[in-house]
């Protein structure tokens, strides 16, 4: 929410963020474990669901420009992946189905009582969002898209998909058909 009240306070504030590429000084920042491993202990899950929501955010407002499609969208990839990976790495060593302990976004997790979670998680559904749909959406399947299609040589024929051997409903026709 912090990109939102941020932009609330001045819209031209995204013209400043994308002037200083701040969206990829983060991704850097990202790319690199042991600062993921940090800043994922300093922030506790719930509020690094915040910062992933706050990047997607910030990502989808610089994927409006052009600079972000030829410069940001690997390094936005490999960021976040780096980053949701250490998040789950981190998560799994706390999961416990015998922990007293409910977290709204994480499950039966292991965590002191006085951790506080996120209350804002309706909002950052809504930040997420842009991660399946829109142009941030677009403009980061269109990059990798479009490298696989220029791989393939243009003479060459792309072979269809074998059919499904696994597929229910066709098992069930092949059941009753014979």
């Amino acid at each position: 929410l912090l990109v939102e009240y941020l932009i609330s306070l001045s819209p031209k504030i995204i013209e400043t963020f994308n002037s200083v590429n701040l969206l990829e000084k983060i991704m850097q920042l990202l790319n690199d474990q042991s600062q993921c491993d940090e800043i994922f202990h300093c922030l506790h899950p719930s509020w690094c669901l915040s910062l992933i929501a706050n990047i997607v955010h910030l990502a989808e407002l610089s994927a409006k420009t052009d600079q972000f499609e030829n410069n940001s969208t690997s390094v936005f990839i490999v960021g976040l992946t780096t980053f949701l990976d250490t998040i789950r790495v981190n998560v799994v060593k706390k999961h416990s189905n015998v922990s007293s302990v409910w977290h709204p976004e994480l499950g039966w997790f292991t965590a002191n009582l006085n951790c506080q979670c996120s209350p804002n998680i309706p909002p950052l559904k809504n930040q997420l969002i842009p991660l399946w749909c829109g142009t941030l959406c677009s403009k980061l399947l269109r990059c990798h898209l479009i490298n696989a299609l220029e791989q393939i040589p243009e003479n060459q024929l792309v072979p269809s998909p074998p059919p499904k051997t696994n597929n229910p409903i066709a098992i069930i026709k092949l059941v009753f058909c014979h």
